[in-house]
């Protein structure tokens, strides 16, 4: 009985799951874009609540608890900006492989199969690897970002509370 393998279906299953893999993180890069920009956006509402509800204070002495809680909402937004446009800044794109002509055929053509394989295979594992180190540092930007603004709304309620505004309507 021949117990040959087929190789070249074997090959093609393991590097088509590779840069699937590949696909699937570089997906996950824009959804962090994406998840960033909307916290930006949601900011922007905040700060414009922040300055109403400020208003009042403009011209005026401001002190004590009020003060701090406008200092604190745009203090948090400036960080939560600032990492969000850090987080988003464009960054290389990674792509698998060789990307010389010269050097293309120097590694994958003139080669033989197993060694083509392996270094199409190593390729695309370190362009993942780059990708998910990416998309981590990208994924704990936003994190932060969505903290500060949990923050800013948390002062933004208590500041509701101390404003002139609210309390003459």
């Amino acid at each position: 009985m021949n117990k040959s393998i087929d190789r070249t279906t074997q090959y093609n299953l393991l590097l088509q799951q590779k840069y699937n893999a590949l696909g699937m993180i570089d997906k996950s890069n824009d959804v962090l874009d994406d998840k960033a920009s909307k916290i930006m956006q949601a900011s922007s509402l905040i700060i414009a609540l922040t300055g109403l509800l400020a208003s009042p204070f403009i011209g005026a002495s401001i002190s004590g608890v009020s003060a701090f809680l406008v200092v604190s909402i745009l203090t948090a937004f400036m960080m939560m900006v600032g990492l969000s446009i850090v987080s988003v800044a464009p960054k290389s794109h990674y792509l698998s492989g060789v990307q010389n002509w010269k050097k293309n055929f120097e590694q994958y053509v003139f080669v033989s199969a197993e060694e083509t394989f392996t270094q199409v295979l190593s390729d695309c594992i370190k362009t993942i690897e780059l990708l998910m180190e990416t998309n981590s540092t990208k994924a704990k930007l936003v994190r932060v970002s969505a903290s500060l603004l949990i923050i800013q709304i948390g002062a933004l309620l208590f500041l509701v509370g101390f404003s002139p505004i609210i309390i003459h309507w």
